[in-house]
């Protein structure tokens, strides 16, 4: 993969990117040479600072910082959650509202599957709000906005309402943890269907709002004709 063709902006301060799905944002800790965009960007432009990650199924925009000032400005405004993030997933499931906030307290690392699951007691606040797009007997196409960042909010939160993304293996049944065949993904989906779709910042040097879009990857415009 030539990094520069994932390139949608790049500064002397920031470099954003549509990452592609099954890259890490960062390198894995047990698999070191498993291909990540933080050392790929590393040897194209320099040294990389990361302000956000996405998981490594996910798709879409993310952004990295060139240097210390513009990585402490943005980690800034994503601790004052002044960034909009915009989010499309397809999931299972038919919901039957047009438009949800979901405001369910979520505890990361939360099981031995090192899932991040609803619990009112332990949990840190998190909320998203979903908006439904279209929908049929199985399926639904959701725009998602997340107002705080935990780690697999959006994931954790679309399965505890019952509409997991579709081929989420490892969120899919999030509500039986304690059944034996529960994670045992009954499909055959080849992609996680979850794309980080916009990201809205201020730019850290002169602190001009940008916006920046990613399309859908082609497997979800194939999914969306096939289905809907």
């Amino acid at each position: 993969m030539n990094i520069k063709d994932f390139v949608l902006f790049e500064d002397k301060d920031i470099i954003v990117l549509n990452k592609p799905a099954g890259w890490l944002s960062i390198p894995d800790g047990y698999s070191p040479t498993l291909p990540c965009l933080k050392y790929a960007l590393a040897q194209e432009f320099g040294r990389i600072w990361v302000v956000h990650r996405l998981d490594k199924l996910t798709s879409g925009v993310i952004l990295f910082a060139k240097n210390e000032d513009a990585h402490r400005n943005l980690n800034g405004q994503f601790n004052r959650h002044i960034i909009s993030k915009n989010y499309r997933a397809i999931a299972h499931g038919y919901p039957i509202w047009n438009e949800k906030v979901i405001q369910i307290p979520l505890h990361v690392d939360g099981d031995r599957h090192h899932r991040t699951i609803a619990d009112q007691a332990r949990g840190k606040p998190a909320q998203t709000h979903v908006i439904l797009q279209h929908k049929n007997e199985q399926y639904c196409f959701l725009d998602i906005f997340p107002k705080t960042g935990l780690t697999h909010q959006i994931r954790a939160h679309l399965a505890s309402c019952g509409i997991p993304v579709v081929g989420d293996r490892l969120y899919w049944r999030a509500g039986q943890i304690d059944r034996k065949h529960s994670f045992e993904y009954p499909f055959s989906f080849g992609h996680m269907y979850l794309h980080a779709y916009s990201l809205k910042v201020q730019h850290p040097l002169d602190h001009k709002s940008m916006q920046f879009f990613a399309p859908e990857p082609p497997y979800f415009k194939r999914f969306y004709h096939d289905y809907f």
